[in-house]
């Protein structure tokens, strides 16, 4: 607060509050309103509103309530009641410009002179700064320096506003020997010497006995053998290449030799062998029989590469004694035997099928379909049954001999010499299936005379005539007088 300010203050409160003589007492104007002053006093926090005469005698006019108005002061400032005390409601004439000197004059007015001069402060530790607070009543800013680092001097350099903090604690010696000092002491730096009266011969207790820097060092009473180990599988690969220590520290941390690959670590004794082409259990063995991942390989002795079920081997790739990993040959011991051989008719399963000489063998022979069992059946490039001899024939497929023309009608078939009277069951006249209708006797009969008899031809007279029709037979010549008479018989048209 200015300084000019600052004294008109305490006089305006001094001359509404006090007991004190003198001219200039501060009474109530006559604008304050009843409810300003005429309030029941609080006997704790009531302001006296007094007149007083140059003789310094002073009289109660009245009391207000805290919080009231209790009168006013130079250049028209609100007195106000606060906690028993006639109080200035705000500064006399402050324009908040930290750069003018405000003052109340004689007359009652406010003066705001520019001023200059002041010191204005920024910045706290060695980041402090002062500038002139006002230059030709304007107020100038300040810029703290920039900090530093935090060092034992005795001085705030990182400008956090605490001395010499964040300083580490030093440390010198080792193992027990070692002291820790604080890095920073009444702005200087302490002292940090060894406790040599510390040290004692090193033992296996897990500590820097001998203050060499070294926790139980090789070699320490009551160490133990520690063997290499460079892939801390747990084994050694040498029995001589050891380190006797307080407790195992890599590499030297097996108790066990018999590594045979000490790079690493999934080969050792114990390991599980598996199909890598590494000796993994180091038997001297890659690879052995029966690895995690082996795969079944079969004997196939008759070299056909189809192996035999019941003999087999669980390796990582097949050997002399076990070279196929197929296990689907029925017979190993016929080369010819095995899936996808050609399946014939010589009483063998070839194809390991589960069946034998089975239909479409080769070898077998076609069996057509002879529903009148005559002994042929139908003609067909697609219905038949290809049989090997000696296996059971399908249904009425019983014939190997085809070109039957009629197979609802077994006098009809190839080779049929019979004649017929009548149509065959397929309203057809060709019996003997030689795709024809063949009459019995196409020729004529009659009768020829020679010399004194008659040779007779057999046969139809008058007309040949169809199959099936009524027609004369002839069936002798009679010598009569020089001619030769036609003794005939009616006779049905037999065909074939």
């Amino acid at each position: 607060m200015k300084r000019s300010m600052m004294i008109l203050s305490m006089l305006l409160w001094a001359l509404a509050c006090d007991s004190g003589s003198g001219p200039g007492l501060v009474v109530p104007k006559d604008d304050a309103s009843s409810s300003d002053l005429d309030v029941a006093p609080d006997a704790s926090n009531a302001c006296a509103v007094k007149s007083c005469d140059d003789a310094g005698a002073c009289e109660v006019l009245s009391t207000v309530q805290d919080g009231m108005i209790c009168g006013h002061g130079a250049c028209g400032i609100v007195l106000r009641c606060q906690a028993g005390e006639c109080t200035p409601e705000a500064a006399v004439c402050d324009d908040d410009d930290p750069c003018t000197d405000d003052t109340c004059t004689a007359d009652g007015t406010c003066s705001h002179a520019p001023r200059t001069g002041g010191e204005l402060h920024c910045g706290v530790g060695e980041c402090a700064n002062i500038n002139v607070q006002c230059l030709a009543g304007k107020l100038q800013a300040c810029t703290p320096k920039e900090a530093g680092v935090e060092i034992c001097d005795g001085k705030d350099n990182d400008c956090d506003g605490t001395t010499d903090n964040g300083i580490a604690v030093q440390t010198c010696g080792k193992g027990v020997c070692a002291v820790t000092v604080p890095g920073c002491a009444d702005g200087k730096v302490p002292e940090c010497v060894p406790n040599s009266t510390a040290m004692t011969t090193e033992t296996c207790n897990g500590k820097d006995d001998d203050c060499d820097g070294i926790v139980d060092n090789p070699g320490t009473p009551g160490c133990q053998p520690y063997l290499r180990d460079d892939d801390q599988d747990g084994y050694s690969s040498s029995a001589t290449l050891y380190q006797c220590l307080c407790a195992p520290a890599a590499p030297y941390t097996a108790l066990v030799d018999g590594d045979c690959d000490d790079k690493d670590a999934a080969v050792h004794p114990g390991a599980t062998e598996v199909c890598n082409g590494k000796d993994d259990d180091c038997n001297g063995v890659t690879d052995d029989a029966g690895a995690l991942d082996c795969t079944l390989f079969y004997a196939d002795a008759d070299l056909d590469g189809h192996g035999d079920g019941m003999d087999s081997a669980c390796l990582c790739a097949g050997d002399a004694a076990h070279p196929v990993a197929l296990s689907d040959d029925c017979d190993d011991g016929d080369a010819t035997i095995h899936p996808g051989a050609e399946e014939t008719c010589n009483g063998k399963d070839d194809n390991c099928d589960g069946q034998t000489d089975e239909e479409g063998a080769t070898g077998c022979v076609k069996y057509y379909l002879d529903e009148d069992q005559d002994g042929y059946g139908v003609t067909s490039d697609t219905d038949f049954h290809c049989i090997c001899k000696g296996q059971p024939l399908p249904g009425k497929y019983t014939t190997s001999k085809d070109g039957d023309c009629c197979d609802k009608d077994s006098r009809a078939h190839p080779y049929q010499y019979s004649w017929f009277t009548s149509m065959n069951l397929c309203n057809s006249w060709d019996y003997d299936c030689n795709g024809v209708q063949d009459k019995e006797y196409p020729g004529y009969g009659g009768c020829r005379l020679v010399d004194l008899s008659c040779n007779t031809t057999s046969g139809f007279v008058n007309g040949t005539g169809d199959c099936g029709e009524v027609a004369q037979w002839l069936i002798s010549c009679t010598w009569n007088f020089g001619a030769c008479d036609q003794n005939t018989q009616a006779r049905t048209r037999a065909c074939r």
